[in-house]
């Protein structure tokens, strides 16, 4: 915007008035004037006198608009009212009535006025204070009636607490999501905090009011439960800051919401449930590029598995790597940088020293790879204690291994006594035995078959194990 307010042959006492204005709203708000006015610090241009562009100030004569409700008698009231006593003292008195519009298209009605007779400039001052503190309570009073409706549009509860008197402000609604009406919780205290917070959550939220109050945290911020009129938990989300402070530097109004946040608790809940309720460790894992990683929401089991609390591996997880059999480290992050590199389901077995088992316990586990935007990688995973399993499993193949050895010894008795039955010569039966016998043994190809009879020796033909028959 480069138009000024000369261009509107504005005379300059109307100018300083505009100015004087200005200043009192930006000084009552405490807000730069571009917020005051909705525009961005470029759009408005100030030099000595405040140069209002045009599209800020018009004439009333120049547009059509209404007001609505009290504001619209008030100003009436008001501007007649000034207007004739001003008259009676100077008719030499000049009126321009116009609108002060915020690029948002709110706009406020202002009387602005000037005179070259200096006789009643203390009149003029009066009126000027009068109309300046008339506007600005329309605009204060708008910003509030915005500001009631995204509060009222999003359900949540306000407070307003006098940390010196003790005195707290709420709203309707702060009081309706727990049961009851306004007006049952009035006066409202401190006193009736410590009736309506949980007592395991009221030390939590004194902890971080002090830090508040001693300036080591800027915003006071809580997921904590309030007890509803009819007994039952109602959780919700506590925010606010000190936006406030006394002359001395004492905490003077700490101002916040309540925000319910009761289903969204109940569905963590049953989430948490269904989660502890599956066998082994549910967890996120995340690798960083640099080889660092972490684990996350780790479930509750943690200490059954790892020995250690799921607070405990989530603030340290070198607790898990420094337990991992040595002989199986390498391969179980080998799997775990191949999964990343090719994004690929990832599943392992591995050993791992239970500390307060004092042995070690098979894991197996398995997760599906999501890559993040920093180039780390999330595993959502499971790892489960499969060493019953795997004793099992090994218990089994022993004991097929030696069912299969029976079998051969089986047969080679079998094959032995078909030849008994057969052969009639004696020393024929003794070579032919020794030569079966090896087949019986776990390596028959390394078997070394030698039966004395009479001082007869029949040998068979491997040569690299021996094993003698008297």
């Amino acid at each position: 915007m480069t138009n000024q307010i000369n261009s509107l042959n504005f005379t300059k006492a109307f100018n300083q008035s505009i100015e004087s204005f200005l200043k009192l709203l930006v000084k009552a708000t405490k807000l730069p004037m571009a917020s005051v006015l909705a525009y961005k610090e470029e759009e408005i241009i100030f030099q000595k006198t405040v140069g209002v562009d045009h599209q800020l100030f018009k004439k009333v004569d120049d547009i059509n608009l209404q007001f609505d409700g009290y504001f619209k008698s008030k100003m009436t009231l008001v501007k007649s009212d000034l207007k004739g006593r001003i008259l009676e003292l100077n008719p030499k008195i000049e009126f321009i009535e116009g609108v002060l519009g915020r690029k948002d298209e709110v706009s406020y009605c202002i009387l602005l006025f000037t005179t070259s007779d200096k006789s009643h400039q203390e009149e003029l001052i009066l009126a000027e204070n009068q109309l300046s503190h008339l506007f600005l309570s329309q605009f204060l009073q708008n910003q509030s009636d915005r500001l009631e409706n995204i509060i009222n549009s999003t359900e949540v509860g306000t407070w307003e607490w006098n940390v010196q008197s003790g005195e707290v402000k709420i709203n309707d609604r702060y009081a309706e999501m727990l049961g009851y009406k306004k007006e049952e919780l009035e006066p409202t205290t401190l006193a009736t905090w410590l009736k309506i917070v949980h007592p395991e959550d009221s030390g939590l939220s004194d902890e971080l009011t002090q830090e508040c109050f001693d300036k080591k945290r800027e915003f006071y911020n809580i997921e904590c439960r309030l007890i509803h009129k009819d007994g039952s938990t109602v959780w919700v989300n506590d925010r606010g800051k000190v936006i406030s402070w006394t002359e001395d530097g004492k905490p003077l109004i700490m101002a916040g919401t309540h925000t319910d946040i009761t289903e969204r608790k109940l569905q963590e809940e049953r989430g948490k449930n269904i989660i502890n309720n599956v066998p082994g460790v549910v967890f996120r894992y995340q690798r960083f590029k640099d080889g660092s990683d972490r684990l996350l929401m780790v479930s509750e089991k943690s200490n059954e598995l790892w020995g250690y609390s799921a607070d405990e591996v989530m603030n340290k997880n070198q607790l898990v790597w420094d337990n991992y059999h040595k002989e199986d480290l390498a391969k179980h992050i080998e799997s775990i940088e191949q999964s990343a590199k090719k994004l690929s389901y990832w599943v392992d077995e591995w050993r791992y020293y239970h500390p307060e088992l004092n042995e070690y316990r098979w894991h197996r586990g398995f997760g599906n790879p999501i890559k993040q935007d920093d180039g780390s990688i999330i595993w959502d995973s499971i790892i489960r204690d499969v060493t019953d399993e795997i004793n099992t499993q090994n218990e089994l193949k022993e004991s097929v291994w030696e069912l299969k050895e029976r079998i051969k010894e089986q047969k080679c008795l079998t094959e032995i006594s078909r030849f008994c039955g057969e052969i009639k010569d004696q020393e024929r039966l003794l070579s032919e035995a020794a030569k079966i016998i090896p087949k019986g043994f776990q390596y028959p190809d390394f078997a070394l078959t030698e039966i004395t009879f009479k001082g007869k020796k029949y040998k068979s033909n491997q040569k690299k194990r021996f094993c003698s028959f008297v």
